[in-house]
C-alpha cells in the first residue's frame, strides 16, 4: 500500500505467479473490493506471470481505477530504470 495523506492512496497486490498460472479474475475482483471498501483512488496488481482475458476485461470497464503490469511490462519498467541510472 501507498498513502499520501489526504491526497493519493493505492493499493498493490503483487502475485509472484509461474509463467504458466495466469492471474485471474478472482484475484481482479478481491483487489476492486478492497480498493472499493478502502476507499483507495486506485489498486494495481503486479505479476510475475500475465493476466487472464476476463481479468484485462473486469479492468478495462475502469481503467483509471485498476492498473494491470505483467512480466512484460515490469520487465521493460525495470530496464527503463536501468538505463536512466547508469
Amino acid at each position: 500500500m501507498v498513502a499520501i495523506p489526504g491526497r493519493f492512496l493505492l493499493y498493490v497486490e503483487c502475485k509472484c505467479y509461474s509463467r504458466s498460472n495466469p492471474v485471474g479474475v478472482e484475484v481482479v475482483r478481491e483487489i476492486l473490493g478492497v480498493v472499493h471498501q478502502g476507499r483507495a483512488t486506485a489498486g494495481m496488481i503486479v505479476t510475475t506471470s500475465y493476466f487472464t482475458t476476463g481479468a484485462y476485461d473486469i479492468a478495462n470497464a475502469d481503467p483509471y481505477r485498476l492498473g494491470l503490469h505483467n512480466y512484460h511490462r515490469l520487465l521493460g519498467g525495470l530496464r527503463l530504470q536501468a538505463s536512466t541510472v547508469e
